[in-house]
Order: C-alpha cells, then sequence, then structure tokens
C-alpha cells in the first residue's frame, strides 16, 4: 500500500510495479514504439528513444498520481545474418532446373525472385522472410 496526502488527510492506495512481458529480439527491422499503457493499467513513458541498432535498456516512468514505480526492459537486437547457399551447378538451355532451396544452409527461409527460367542465364535474389520478433506484450 502507498499513502497519498490530499490536504491534511491522507488517502489509501495499492501501489504497482509496472510490469511488461517481453519477448525481446529484432533482427535489424525496424521497432514498434513501445506501449505507454503497462500490462496492469499504469501510463507512461519510455527513455531513452528506441534504437534498433543497439541491445538497449529501456525505462518506463509512470505519469505522476498513479502511485506505481518505474520499470526497466531490455531489447536485444541480434545483428543480420547474410544467408549461405550451395551454388547451383551450369545447365544447358531447356534442360530440367530444380526448384531453389526456400530455406539456405544456415536456416534462414524466403523466397526467390524471378521465377526460374531454365532457357537463359539469370541472377535470382533471395528475399529472406521478415523475422521481426520485437516486444510482445502479454
Amino acid at each position: 500500500m502507498c499513502y497519498i496526502n490530499h490536504n491534511d488527510h491522507y488517502s489509501e492506495f495499492e501501489c504497482y510495479t509496472d510490469i511488461y512481458s517481453c519477448c525481446c529480439y529484432l533482427f535489424s527491422a525496424a521497432l514498434l514504439p513501445l506501449p505507454t499503457t503497462s500490462n496492469n493499467g499504469i501510463t507512461g513513458t519510455w527513455t531513452p528513444a528506441l534504437n534498433n541498432t543497439a541491445t538497449t535498456t529501456y525505462t518506463f516512468t509512470p505519469n505522476a498520481g498513479q502511485c506505481a514505480t518505474s520499470t526497466t526492459m531490455t531489447i536485444t537486437v541480434n545483428s543480420s545474418v547474410t544467408p549461405i547457399f550451395t551454388p547451383i551447378a551450369a545447365i544447358c538451355s531447356g534442360s530440367a532446373l530444380l526448384p531453389l532451396p526456400i530455406t539456405s544452409n544456415n536456416g534462414i527461409t524466403g523466397t526467390w525472385a524471378p521465377a526460374l527460367d531454365n532457357t537463359t542465364t539469370t541472377t535470382y535474389t533471395f528475399t529472406p522472410m521478415q523475422v521481426n520478433v520485437l516486444y510482445q506484450p502479454q
């Protein structure tokens, strides 16, 4: 309990430690704004500004008059990983061309563009699926 003085009388309130559940991993992507209301209904602000290039500990400061305490949350930023593939052997024009793998040798899943063409030399671009496991307040 905490007590707040209101013109020479005291009111009793239940105090809260702000609660944020978090799964905090990021793979080089934009961060969504952190929520300004905690899981238990406390409103406030976060500092410092969001940084998607370095692991950072953020402090949540409750707005005045809520009988709540500050809390911290760390968002871990993992560096990007370049997908690695086994080179595809040359084929003759019109020969069978197996589909390109959708998972790299180092476990990155994605898609290829443009569509396969077995009649001409083509450069294909692999686009990893966006894997942004940001904070997930519960």
